[in-house]
């Protein structure tokens, strides 16, 4: 006796589900936003200074979470000179005016360790026809992308611009004149970001400030 075999039944598989697709590529969607800043500052801007303009330019300040001697006369010297200002001009901070590297990057207790800058930059910041500018640069380069350390500096020391560069377009008798501010850092090899607003990207001297040369300290 002979029985035939069952045919086998064809692979009836439902079709994809266009609402399953959708909400992967929704999910997709929102862990890539998460691994991004949701704030970037500008990558140059133009700043106009009226005839009569005075423009005061620091950077490399490093001024670290708790004071030192140096930071502390720093901090002393731009307090005066902010304080005997007259007249309409500029404060910029031209890159690394907050040590975020070497040490904790907390903005707030590097204002907190100088209230005399604090204050002044404050101060200045809210009289007629000042403007007060901060650059990032290599030691503080988290303020291209950290919304939070920003919103600081706005709120403690009315800071108006933030930028990577700054054009200062000063009026004078013969038109305006043009003044490119950079920190100069992405002009260094061992210290350009090839992305200036990722929180992951680190140049060399990253880390060489963060773990060569706490070694070699505690070798001494």
């Amino acid at each position: 006796m002979t029985t035939e075999a069952e045919p086998v039944a064809a692979n009836t598989l439902a079709p994809p589900d266009p609402g399953i697709d959708a909400a992967i590529s929704e999910l997709a969607a929102s862990l890539d936003a998460e691994d991004q800043p949701t704030f970037l500052i500008a990558e140059q801007i133009e700043v106009p200074l009226p005839q009569g303009s005075r423009t005061v330019l620091v950077s490399d300040l490093h001024l670290p979470v708790s004071a030192t001697d140096s930071s502390t006369a720093v901090a002393d010297d731009i307090a005066t000179v902010l304080g005997e200002w007259s007249g309409p001009g500029a404060f910029v901070i031209a890159g690394d005016g907050f040590e975020m590297l070497a040490g904790p990057p907390e903005v707030g207790r590097i204002l907190d360790a100088h209230p005399q800058f604090t204050q002044a930059v404050c101060e200045f910041a809210a009289g007629d026809d000042h403007v007060v500018i901060v650059l990032s640069g290599n030691h503080d380069g988290q303020l291209a992308w950290d919304g939070d350390a920003v919103h600081v500096l706005e709120h403690r020391l009315g800071v108006h611009h933030f930028a990577l560069s700054c054009d200062l377009l000063v009026d004078t008798d013969h038109g305006t004149q043009k003044v490119r501010v950079v920190h100069g850092n992405q002009s260094d090899p061992y210290n350009a970001f090839e992305d200036p607003w990722s929180p992951v990207d680190t140049p060399f001297g990253h880390h060489i400030v963060r773990t060569l040369l706490p070694q070699l300290e505690t070798r001494q």
